[in-house]
């Protein structure tokens, strides 16, 4: 399983099991395929694929979609995206008019090539990671995820499980 999170200054993530195997930052993933594709040599011990995995990806905008596009590449057994934001609407909102960008529900490149495998877009909203499991070798076997709710504390919407 690859897990990969963050963007070119990652932010880690302080969840129990973050330091088993198998858990790497998106720009990692995404660097090393771009030196790959340019013809790079990268040592067996230090290939990140997710070929034949169970990938998951915290995180969304472009970074995201580029993992779960690259995965798909890779040949994943499956992928899912786990987002902490709710799922934007289908339509403007009346408080989102024209000329603003359009806060809607965008199927981008690697949503649909993850719809044309599986059959499903891969985005979970409202969820975050919990814990990652791992097995007794110290190598990632799961992610536990919760659903979150955001909620207003002290003035500041703040995700709550």
């Amino acid at each position: 399983m690859l897990l990969a999170g963050g963007a070119g200054w990652p932010r880690d993530l302080n969840v129990p099991g973050r330091e088993l195997t198998g858990i790497h930052f998106a720009m990692e993933y995404l660097t090393q395929q771009n030196r790959v594709c340019e013809g790079d040599t990268v040592e067996d011990s230090e290939i990140i694929s997710a070929s034949g995995k169970h990938v998951v990806i915290i995180g969304g905008g472009d970074t995201g979609t580029d993992c779960v596009g690259t995965s798909m590449r890779h040949g994943c057994k499956s992928v899912k995206q786990l987002e902490i934001m709710p799922q934007p609407p289908k339509e403007r909102a009346a408080n989102n008019p024209w000329p603003e960008w359009p806060k809607t529900l965008k199927i981008d490149y690697g949503q649909e090539e993850a719809i044309a495998v599986f059959g499903g877009d891969p985005r979970e909203y409202l969820v975050t990671a919990k814990r990652f499991l791992g097995d007794a070798d110290g190598n990632l076997t799961g992610v536990e995820i919760v659903n979150i709710e955001w909620q207003s504390i002290e003035g500041r919407f703040t995700p709550v499980d």
